[in-house]
């Protein structure tokens, strides 16, 4: 009998991509810090410019 992976996120998928963000974040707010380029802060993270906007408030 095969065992079927359900189709939801498991804890430790979750802890992982949980992990992932804070990670983008954290290099976000270092990247706002030293005044990089918009665009160069989106390549170096994946974030979108949104998301870069609402981590400098």
């Amino acid at each position: 009998m095969d065992f079927v992976r359900p189709n939801y996120k498991t804890v430790g998928d979750a802890i992982f991509e949980d992990g992932e963000k804070r990670q983008a974040e954290e290099t976000v707010r270092r990247m706002l810090a030293e005044n990089e380029p918009m665009e160069k802060i989106i390549a170096y993270t994946s974030l979108s410019r949104e998301q870069i906007e609402a981590l400098k408030k």
